[in-house]
């Protein structure tokens, strides 16, 4: 099981990967300390969310050959936050990851409110706007920029712009199963959480949707959500 301190000090470690561009990585070479300074400048440790939201692209990474391009949205409940859209280039086809994350005190709400913030992700207005904000923030010596241009040509449709579109998908939630942690049937009482964000998730998306849409799920059931944000903002700090 993920200990608090180890989760903290990865998240360190991820976090220039997650805050800062590739230009401003490749300008401020060998200055480790530098680019961390910059990176707590502009990450937001103070919100649940963001933190969650890192946690989301340190699992994609880790898991998935993706590269994260950096942008700033707006998100309608903290204002200004960073958030870092990925992509997939493989054989010549595009694949734009869009995450969404979500921590509640219970697996129920988690998913609940993971569902409607795929929801908002996955209108129109929200995909042109990742789509312009991929292109808009690109760094011009990046090497695949003149594969990804046509993502904000409004002149094309918006399904020929890409192949695929992946929502991976970060849960957080307080559970009795780490609180009361057993070795014998931690397995089990674990699968039966997987068992039913499963069936909260298909029980409130159509199948069309579901074929549409490449989602991956990740589930992390913590002891409490609240202890892991305080020792999480208390780690983030120089």
């Amino acid at each position: 099981m993920w200990r608090v301190n180890a989760l903290v000090d990865c998240a360190r470690e991820w976090l220039i990967d997650y805050a800062l561009s590739a230009s401003v990585k490749k300008s401020l070479e060998n200055k480790s300390h530098s680019q961390m300074a910059i990176a707590f400048k502009a990450f937001q440790t103070t919100e649940i969310d963001v933190m969650n939201d890192l946690f989301l692209h340190m699992a994609i990474r880790q898991n998935y050959k993706t590269i994260p391009i950096v942008n700033k949205v707006i998100n309608t409940q903290l204002g200004s936050a960073l958030s870092c859209s990925h992509i997939v280039l493989e054989k010549g086809k595009i694949e734009i990851w869009l995450g969404a994350s979500s921590i509640q005190e219970n697996l129920k709400d988690a998913t609940t409110q993971a569902i409607k913030n795929i929801e908002v992700l996955l209108s129109v207005e929200t995909i042109q706007e990742r789509l312009i904000l991929i292109t808009e923030k690109m760094d011009d010596s990046w090497p695949f920029k003149d594969k990804l241009e046509k993502l904000s040509d409004n002149t094309i449709p918006m399904a020929q712009r890409f192949d695929k579109i992946v929502v991976p998908i970060f849960i957080t939630h307080d559970s009795d199963t780490i609180t009361k942690y057993d070795e014998g049937t931690y397995i089990d009482e674990l699968q039966k959480e997987i068992d039913e964000c499963r069936l909260i998730i298909t029980s409130n998306f159509s199948s069309d949707i579901i074929q549409l849409v490449n989602l991956k799920v990740f589930i992390f059931p913590v002891k409490s959500i609240s202890d892991l944000h305080s020792r999480f903002k208390e780690g983030i700090s120089l």
